[in-house]
């Protein structure tokens, strides 16, 4: 793939807790296999991005903080924290008028902040994605999504 021009690789793994996986029919192994797929991704130069979505079917407060700790641990290039949304013609927007999960929208809320914050606010992290910057200069335009990601971290 590095070869071929490809620099960057995308992962949607949408929760670091196996049970979770499970009700939305994921692999439940992803998270240990997604650390090797990073690690390996970053020695040969990818830019990595991390996916996770927040309120997923059996979500709670505990699967929320170990997404914030996986994320930390995975250390992708960039991480992104989503809330989740529900789509028409979805398994989920099927059972829309159920309750997904025991969560308040406020616990939602601080631990997709909090996400931001521990992800991005690292000492590091500003350094490492303006060295991948600097070594691929022709994904300069990126500078932009992530100055994005800052000001979001600081709301």
């Amino acid at each position: 793939m590095k070869k071929a021009g490809c620099n960057t690789i995308k992962i949607g793994l949408q929760s670091a807790s196996p049970e979770v996986l499970t009700r939305v029919k994921r692999s439940p192994m992803s998270p240990q296999r997604t650390l090797e797929l990073i690690a390996n991704a970053k020695k040969l130069g990818f830019l990595v991005y991390l996916d996770f979505i927040f309120g997923l079917p059996g979500e709670t407060r505990e699967s929320l903080s170990n997404n914030i700790d996986f994320a930390l641990k995975a250390n992708p290039t960039i991480a992104k924290f989503y809330k989740l949304a529900v789509l028409e013609g979805t398994e989920l927007y099927k059972i829309k008028d159920s309750k997904y999960h025991n969560l308040k929208d406020s616990d939602i809320e601080y631990f997709y902040h909090e996400s931001w914050k521990r992800f991005y606010l690292r000492p590091g992290k500003a350094i490492e994605i303006f060295i991948w910057l600097i070594r691929n200069p022709i994904k300069f335009k990126l500078i932009f999504n992530y100055l994005d990601i800052l000001m979001k971290v600081r709301s």
